[in-house]
């Protein structure tokens, strides 16, 4: 069985090679709503390989990369891996890692001015987050403190120490092996923040789709996907760290009891 049979089911006839039409895909599950993507699944060989699945991730649609066959070649994986980083950039996009041998890189902003996030289901249906979401491992951990602690009214800063202090707790806490980070491989942390746009900004009969295009990039350049760098990212880890201490501290003195 393929990865596309794995994470999809089994290729159905009418399907274009190495492509899940997500439209027909919620029909034949008797899901809701509709999409107007492509989720393209490709086994990547070489480097070379690269700049032919990079093309429809530039076309707004979403790209499942399997990297077995070159996991084991840290020089190229490093290389694709940069260049995935930087194409993400480029289209307003995000990159992400499953298990140790699966990429996910999608677009952003598709359509819409403001800042979207969305989560994959097993079965590689793409959901919106519409308020807040743990996933992977650490998820029941936590969504009992994004339950407690999140609100729709915090900043983006807010939110990132939040879920830093998350990992961390998850971490320190030892309450799930496969969640946590190190020195060399920081949590990554990006700020998407909502496009205003501007009085009159419209798509009428005398606009062409090229002006329309220049105008999006435009208002893209204005307020950018932004990931912070690893220095920002660990000066919140330090800020969030005597937050923890303060938890352990219930125990350890027996504040805390039931």
């Amino acid at each position: 069985m393929g990865i596309a049979s794995k994470i999809f089911g089994e290729k159905k006839s009418g399907d274009v090679e190495g492509y899940v039409d997500l439209e027909k895909y919620v029909e034949s599950t008797g899901g809701t709503g509709s999409a107007k993507m492509y989720v393209r699944v490709g086994e990547i060989q070489r480097y070379e390989d690269l700049k032919e699945f990079t093309d429809y991730v530039y076309g707004g649609n979403v790209l499942i990369l399997d990297f077995t066959p070159i996991a084991e070649e840290e020089v190229i994986l490093k290389r694709i891996t940069n260049d995935l980083k930087k194409l993400a950039g480029e289209i307003n996009g995000d990159i992400a890692g499953i298990g140790n041998n699966l990429m996910i890189i999608s677009a952003m902003r598709i359509g819409s001015p403001n800042a979207q996030l969305t989560v994959f289901t097993p079965h590689g249906f793409p959901e919106p987050v519409n308020e807040r979401r743990a996933i992977g491992h650490g998820e029941p951990y936590g969504a009992v403190f994004l339950k407690k602690l999140w609100n729709k009214y915090m900043t983006m800063e807010q939110v990132a120490k939040l879920g830093l202090f998350i990992i961390k707790f998850i971490q320190d806490m030892k309450l799930d092996n496969s969640v946590g980070f190190d020195q060399e491989f920081l949590p990554q942390v990006f700020y998407i923040p909502d496009m205003k746009i501007p009085n009159g900004f419209s798509h009428t009969s005398q606009t062409s789709q090229d002006e329309l295009d220049k105008a999006l990039l435009e208002l893209y350049e204005k307020y950018p996907i932004k990931e912070l760098p690893n220095d920002d990212v660990q000066h919140f880890l330090n800020e969030v760290s005597s937050k923890i201490s303060d938890f352990e501290s219930l125990f350890k003195t027996g504040q805390f009891r039931i």
